[in-house]
């Protein structure tokens, strides 16, 4: 499976909100998730995903909760018109449903 829209918000939220806390290179990030600078570099540019393991040690680290890192419909409000972006986010958490439906 792909990256998918949600995703790429989520590695968007998660980015700005360690710029915020002060953690700006990649080498800082990767040790708040324990992984490696170059696995830390793929989830930045969408070539690799979150999951809620790193979101929920990550949100320890920044002192947020989980949902303060997951899209919320201002985030899709960015990506969509005004008339397509309740169809747009249901349709995307659908397309996740299914897919995870399949496994």
């Amino acid at each position: 499976m792909g990256i998918t829209l949600f995703d790429k918000i989520v590695a968007d939220k998660v980015y700005k909100k360690c710029i915020d806390n002060g953690y700006c290179k990649y080498t800082e990030i990767a040790l708040l998730l324990d992984k490696s600078e170059s696995f830390t570099k793929q989830l930045f540019s969408h070539r690799k995903k979150f999951n809620l393991y790193h979101l929920t040690k990550l949100s320890y680290s920044l002192k947020c909760s989980v949902t303060d890192l997951l899209p919320n419909m201002q985030d899709y409000k960015q990506y969509f018109s005004e008339m397509e972006e309740e169809y747009c986010f249901i349709e995307s958490l659908n397309r996740r449903f299914k897919h995870d439906k399949r496994r």
